[in-house]
């Protein structure tokens, strides 16, 4: 009995994956163990030695029974479990009744399509049929060629016609006695037999039908799909598309799929390649992702998201006034399977990426939401654009910079604080006698009394055209430790940019909306746009369409994994109701300590009586002129008359925005200009002044 039970598992074994893949035997029944099935291929089956048979003969047997040939008894040959155990063929039974239903209701829903597509041939089965019963009633072989014959077509017509009265006479006598012996089967089975002839003939005959090669082809990827189908339809796309790939696991989630996937070739390849992936699959794009695992070159995993995962998602909580504590993660957003996005944003410097419409400024919105909620941490703010992204907050940004010498003193004001909080902290760890063990560690820990300083820096670029880009840099250097931290938002991640590899080096937390290909590898590091990091692949908005705009990976503390996530959306006016109400509660101030020295009183004149050159020339053309407005190019050309030694020949428009991007003016479209309809570029002669107001009111 024990060589039978042996055998038997043995036997089992070696038919390869199914529903039951090995069994528990007892003396008397075999009870089935089911588990998943897997997708991985199965694995060759082990040699086994046969057992030794004597004499010459056939083994055969059944199973619970033995054979015994020459005296021996041979194994009983292993049935299969369903036809062994109750239980194990009444999971069989249910399986195909499951099956059988759920194959009835599939092919009742699609009943109409198949009547549908059954028209097609069965009216050009009856076309052909008309046309060769016509031809056939009027004898038309004998009423054309060579052997025209008109008194033989009339006979032959005449001869035809009664045949077929004959016949139709027969076949209507015939269905009647059918219909009264059988009832309705009768004339229903006669159409039926009519219909599926007339359907022959138009694909034999009249060909197969046209209008289903113009149908477009139901989508690969269905919610809920067996895993299996899954696998085999990835499978053919990677086969279509030339891929050296193979899935080996699915694992359905609630969001989508996560497809382990085993290349051939580098896994580059299938990056490069997931928009062709994408159209095979016929996904939405950017729902397939590629994350490369660090341990197996060979291996990765696909992340196939069904459908929008952020459709719906809400804004952010209303944080109340110094609510919140900046020693906790402040939440970002939602990532794709609904986990919340949360990073450290003590003692770090940030950096976000993002081109035009990419959402950036909704980023550094609900970063400012965060951080002006929080009863530790003082916000200040450079912008040399002016833009709204800052400005939205009014006071709640305590300090803000947009001209270049105000964000000069701001700078010079926070590398200040941070020498004086490294300074105190050095004298803090300091050991003496008197004092005893010190309070703390050698970080600076932000409290209500002495709260963290962010410096949030927007266009960042422009700060460093501006030639301040050293003094950030040394923000950056020496302020993490006291709780100095800066974070800066910029277009993309090119040198030319952000100054140089060593500010990205320094940046502990780093955000990527949509952006260029060569941004990711700039900010993250060589190789990971191919790990998953696939902000490239992110549609910005287009002022009409949002696309992904808002949509954004971030690599940080806690954070390494590539998630496509997206950040929660604030409207203005929630902007300003927040902002009210911080300041009407008031706001955490830096303490004195840590302000010894610093004097930011001149920020509020910093466009003052020293204003550069070329404001008081500008104002100097525009008074010679007597106009509020002016062309690009007639400010060039009377520039260079007004001073050829400052303004060679060579001066052109880009030298001239250069020159006034910093101080936050920008020309812009001035209209129906001289009445002709032109609508050229040019200044302003009112935000010029608004420069230089300043200086007159000192």
């Amino acid at each position: 009995m024990a060589d039978r039970v042996v055998d038997a598992r043995d036997r089992l074994s070696r038919r390869g994956p199914g529903r039951y893949l090995h069994t528990n035997l007892a003396a008397e029944s075999m009870t089935p163990v089911v588990e998943p099935i897997a997708t991985t291929p199965a694995m060759p089956p082990r040699p086994r030695t046969p057992a030794p048979v004597s004499g010459a003969g056939f083994a055969a047997g059944t199973a619970g029974s033995g054979v015994a040939i020459g005296g021996k008894e041979l194994p009983a040959l292993a049935l299969p479990v369903w036809m062994t155990s109750w239980p194990a063929l009444k999971d069989r039974l249910a399986y195909f009744a499951k099956y059988l239903g759920r194959l009835a209701v599939h092919h009742g829903v699609r009943s109409p399509l198949y009547l549908g597509r059954a028209s097609v041939p069965v009216g050009k089965g009856i076309a052909a049929t008309a046309k060769w019963w016509w031809h056939w009633i009027r004898a038309k072989e004998l009423m054309e060629g060579d052997k025209r014959d008109p008194r033989a077509a009339i006979a032959e017509r005449n001869a035809r016609w009664k045949s077929m009265g004959i016949g139709a006479g027969v076949g209507a006598a015939a269905l009647a006695y059918a219909t009264y012996k059988f009832g309705v089967v009768a004339p229903v089975a006669t159409v039926a037999a009519a219909v599926t002839g007339l359907g022959v003939i138009g694909y034999k005959i009249a060909g197969a039908p046209t209008i289903l090669d113009a149908q477009m082809p139901s989508r690969p990827l269905e919610a809920g799909m067996p895993a299996k189908a899954l696998a085999a339809t990835i499978d053919a796309a990677f086969e279509e598309i030339r891929l050296s790939a193979k899935v080996i696991r699915v694992m359905p989630t609630t969001w989508g799929w996560e497809v382990e996937v085993f290349a051939e070739q580098a896994i580059a390849g299938l990056v490069d390649k997931l928009d062709q992936i994408e159209n095979k699959l016929r996904t939405r794009r950017g729902a397939v992702t590629i994350i490369t695992d660090k341990e197996d070159a060979g291996r990765a995993v696909m992340r196939i998201v069904h459908g929008d995962p952020f459709m719906g998602m809400s804004g952010p909580a209303a944080y109340a006034p110094r609510s919140q504590t900046i020693t906790r993660p402040a939440a970002l957003g939602r990532a794709f399977d609904a986990a919340a996005v949360s990073v450290s944003l003590c003692r770090v410097h940030m950096g976000i990426v993002g081109g035009t419409g990419a959402g950036k400024s909704s980023m550094i919105w609900t970063l400012a939401d965060y951080l002006t909620a929080c009863q530790d941490a003082v916000v200040w703010g450079v912008d040399l654009s002016g833009a709204p992204a800052l400005n939205a907050w009014g006071d709640c940004i305590q300090e803000f910079a947009d001209t270049k010498e105000k964000a000069r003193i701001l700078l010079e004001g926070a590398l200040q604080v941070a020498r004086n909080r490294s300074r105190l902290l050095g004298q803090r760890s300091r050991p003496t006698l008197e004092a005893g063990m010190p309070t703390g560690d050698e970080n600076w820990t932000p409290t209500p009394d002495a709260p963290a300083l962010v410096i949030v820096i927007d266009e960042f670029p422009i700060l460093v055209d501006a030639g301040l880009f050293d003094l950030v840099l040394s923000v950056m250097r020496e302020g993490r430790k006291g709780a100095v931290t800066v974070i800066l938002g910029a277009q993309s991640a090119k040198k030319d940019e952000l100054g140089s590899t060593t500010v990205k080096a320094m940046m502990g937390a780093r955000v990527l909306l949509a952006c260029a290909p060569g941004d990711v590898d700039l900010l993250l590091g060589p190789g990971s746009r191919a790990q998953g990091w696939a902000a490239d692949r992110l549609v910005p908005s287009d002022s009409v369409v949002p696309n992904d705009a808002g949509r954004f990976y971030v690599r940080a503390g806690g954070l390494a994994e590539p998630k496509l996530s997206a950040t929660h959306r604030l409207e203005l006016s929630d902007i300003w109701r927040r902002a009210l109400d911080r300041m009407k509660a008031g706001l955490p101030q830096i303490d004195r300590p840590s302000l010894a020295g610093v004097d930011l009183s001149s920020t509020e004149s910093a466009a003052s009586s020293e204003a550069p050159q070329v404001l008081q020339d500008l104002a100097a053309v525009f008074a010679d002129a007597h106009a509020e407005r002016m062309p690009t190019a007639e400010v060039i050309a009377a520039l260079c008359e007004l001073d050829a030694d400052r303004y060679a020949p060579g001066f052109k428009a880009e030298k001239l925005a250069d020159m006034l991007r910093p101080l936050g003016i920008k020309s812009g479209q001035l209209g129906d200009f001289d009445g002709s309809g032109r609508n050229p570029r040019g200044y302003r002669l009112d935000h010029i002044t608004a420069v230089l107001a300043p200086a007159a009111a000192r």
